[in-house]
C-alpha cells in the first residue's frame, strides 16, 4: 500500500484528474459523443484514490 498524501497533494491529484476528463470530454463534445469508457476509468482513479487514503468504497 502506498504512503497517504497530504491534503494537498490528494487535491492535487483529484484535479489533474478532472482536467484530464475535461480536456477529453471536450473534444467528444465537438463531434457530439461522450466517452463514457474514459468517465468510467476516470472515476475509477478516484475511488482508487480513497482507498489508498484508508477510505472505503
Amino acid at each position: 500500500m502506498l504512503n497517504k498524501m497530504s491534503y494537498t497533494e490528494l487535491r492535487e491529484k483529484i484535479h489533474v484528474i478532472f482536467y484530464d476528463l475535461l480536456d477529453r470530454e471536450f473534444e467528444c463534445v465537438k463531434g457530439n459523443e461522450f466517452d463514457n469508457e474514459f468517465l468510467e476509468a476516470q472515476t475509477d482513479e478516484v475511488l482508487q484514490l480513497i482507498r489508498q487514503q484508508g477510505g472505503e468504497v
